[in-house]
């Protein structure tokens, strides 16, 4: 990163430099505030109000001293690129991206955009937070449907720290809903017979659906794979779980099942629903 940032700045020799600008870890920026005009609007709308004294004068920033130095690059008529943006980092990618949309640098965004959009497959959790923060419905779509394909509950502590604590909320639900169209279908599917079928004489087995009650309770409250449905959603879940447990014997035991369906409703998921 170190060589990086120097590459860039051998390119940020601006002889014309009328301003300066400090990162949010402490290093200084020189810039011209024309070219910052013209290929930022927030820049652009700050230096017509604020007027100009023709001393230089500092601006605090709050992206970092790399990201700062790859937005500054793309500010100024340079032969040609001063590094391969395609071969950054995703975290920079993703934090010079945000900071184009943030400044309203559209031309930087487009070009950076170029090198987000790989990164929905390999990093989807952090162009979900980028696109969360800039409102970006397209990119948090195209995020969400990447997810989709995945379990996000494995290294959920990862994910929800790469997503941030209020987005992951929302991804957890966008999740859920998605698949609520599965469980719909499982619903509905016919319980087929199983060898022995309900018209044997294969005994009641209220003691397997007893363990498979248990089994799955445990499963629940260890992975909480529906902690985000709402109480009817969760009721049709476990009920779809439990058919696909048991043996079909014991589901034609009125006894046996309406207990079972007894359990099911009165089921607390140990954490608080999220709707």
């Amino acid at each position: 990163m170190a060589s990086l940032l120097a590459t860039l700045r051998k390119a940020l020799d601006i002889p014309d430099a009328d301003i300066v600008l400090r990162s949010s870890d402490q290093q200084l920026f020189k810039a011209n505030r024309q070219a910052l005009a013209y290929h930022s609007a927030v820049f652009r709308d700050m230096f017509s109000l604020a007027g100009h004294d023709g001393h230089e004068e500092m601006v605090d920033m709050s992206e970092s001293a790399t990201c700062l130095a790859v937005i500054l690059t793309m500010c100024y008529p340079l032969d040609e690129p001063p590094v391969d943006f395609a071969t950054l980092e995703a975290d920079l990618v993703l934090e010079c991206y945000e900071a184009a949309g943030k400044y309203g640098m559209w031309v930087a965004g487009l070009a950076l955009r170029n090198c987000v959009e790989p990164l929905i497959k390999t990093e989807p959790f952090l162009v979900a937070r980028t696109a969360h923060r800039l409102r970006d419905r397209v990119l948090l779509l195209a995020a969400g449907r990447e997810l989709l394909k995945r379990n996000i509950l494995v290294d959920a502590e990862e994910n929800g720290r790469k997503a941030g604590v209020g987005l992951w909320a929302n991804l957890l639900v966008f999740y859920f809903k998605s698949k609520e169209e599965v469980v719909k279908e499982l619903s509905s599917l016919p319980r087929a017979p199983r060898p022995g079928g309900p018209y044997s004489s294969h005994p009641c087995r209220c003691n397997d659906a007893e363990d498979a009650w248990l089994a799955l309770r445990a499963t629940l409250e260890r992975r909480l794979p529906t902690a985000s449905l709402p109480k009817g959603e969760l009721v049709t879940f476990l009920e779809t779980q439990l058919t696909l447990s048991i043996s079909y014997g014991c589901s034609q035991c009125p006894r046996a099942w309406r207990d079972l369906r007894t359990r099911v409703e009165e089921y607390e998921s140990p954490v608080p629903l999220l709707l």
